[in-house]
């Protein structure tokens, strides 16, 4: 069994680990207890920490068990004729995906999934427990 990354090993696992951005986190945990969850965009270069933030943020909202994953494979058709498969990494409470894998064909997939949680998932944001992340 392979060992785990220094990376993942060292990285903070609440809000309150983080120690950049601390008046964000702040807002974060608020929010998460409050109840009432707004639709967020997180963006920024890569390195910056959003992935870490969220994981925060899933485990504040719901937990530890939050974050087990499973990973499958998505068709999604971008246009009359082709479709691209895409590695997703899912749990109850989120989707992971890179769309940049996708090519030129980012925005299409990113749309299809937008409207697929919209129309499957509740998207009542008084009720955390139907919220679900995408990134």
């Amino acid at each position: 069994m392979a060992g785990q990354l220094w990376c993942d090993k060292h990285r903070p696992g609440s809000l309150d680990d983080l120690t950049y951005h601390d008046e964000l986190s702040v807002r974060l945990q608020k929010l998460a207890s409050a109840g009432e969850f707004p639709h967020l965009l997180f963006y920024g270069c890569s390195g910056a920490g959003k992935k870490t933030r969220i994981n925060c943020l899933l485990r504040e909202l719901y937990g530890p068990g939050a974050l087990r994953v499973r990973t499958s494979t998505k068709p999604y058709k971008v246009s009359k004729t082709k479709t691209i498969d895409l590695t997703v990494l899912s749990s109850q409470y989120h989707i992971e995906m890179n769309p940049a894998d996708a090519g030129i064909y980012d925005r299409i997939i990113v749309q299809e999934v937008l409207k697929n949680m919209a129309s499957v998932h509740s998207m009542n944001t008084n009720q955390k427990e139907n919220l679900k992340l995408f990134y």
